[in-house]
């Protein structure tokens, strides 16, 4: 029998786990515990391979250390990390705390690995290298881009209406927005940060390109600040 996480993993090991799957669930706000578990999935084989973890820094060795602990912490105990996503949702979403993380609660395991191994599928994980999925989201962001371009005739009236959706839907109305406020530009899905926050006035806003990440802006001083808005905001109020 193999040996499960908490034989494997030390306490501190433990707790990092827990600390990154809420940071990821802070950002993303997954609603279904399902989709935040393939996505530490993806971030395992993500962080191995180079990225920087959420890209909000340059990639460093600590980065591939977290990759290679949620990859084994997948690899040993796939059910106790889907429980700590289970507890991690409502934790973030609505401020539920558990007792314990890995409290399983009542589920059917049977239906969980189903909703898994569809929600891969769908992602095209397992289907398709990472190379491949990464080219083809490239290519339907450049169609996107493209449609985005084409000349419509706005009312006067709905010009503010038009640009706050053009910085929701539009990866390149985003980009501009992130030039035009000096952001540094990095990462895989890219990031834009550095930018002045409205609220704390520290260099501590960002925000994904592409929206099909994250259409908001947020400041990194959650604790201290915890401004957030969308991007018009963000332009109305820089």
């Amino acid at each position: 029998m193999l040996p499960t996480m908490e034989e494997t993993l030390n306490q501190a090991e433990r707790s990092a786990l827990v600390k990154k799957i809420i940071e990821l669930e802070k950002v993303q706000l997954y609603k279904d515990p399902a989709d935040l578990l393939v996505q530490i999935e993806r971030w395992g084989a993500w962080l191995i391979n180079g990225s920087a973890w959420l890209d909000f820094d340059d990639p460093t060795p600590d980065d591939r250390e977290l990759g290679e602990l949620l990859t084994t912490a997948l690899a040993l105990d796939l059910e106790a990390v889907y429980a700590i996503c289970r507890n991690v949702v409502p934790f973030v979403l609505d401020g539920t705390k558990p007792e314990r993380w890995t409290e399983p609660g009542d589920y059917d395991t049977d239906k969980v690995r189903a909703s898994i191994k569809w929600k891969k599928m769908e992602l095209g994980i397992g289907a398709k290298s990472y190379e491949e999925l990464r080219v083809e989201q490239e290519e339907s962001r450049r169609h996107a881009r493209a449609e985005a371009r084409k000349i419509r005739q706005v009312p006067r009236h709905n010009h503010e209406r038009e640009m706050a959706k053009q910085l929701r839907e539009d990866g390149s109305s985003r980009l501009q927005l992130a030039r035009s406020l000096s952001a540094k530009l990095k990462g895989q899905p890219e990031t834009a940060s550095g930018m002045l926050c409205p609220a704390c006035k520290r260099p501590s806003v960002w925000f994904f390109i592409e929206p099909e990440q994250k259409t908001s802006a947020s400041c990194n001083h959650s604790n201290s600040c915890g401004w957030w808005g969308s991007l018009f905001d963000l332009a109305r109020l820089s």
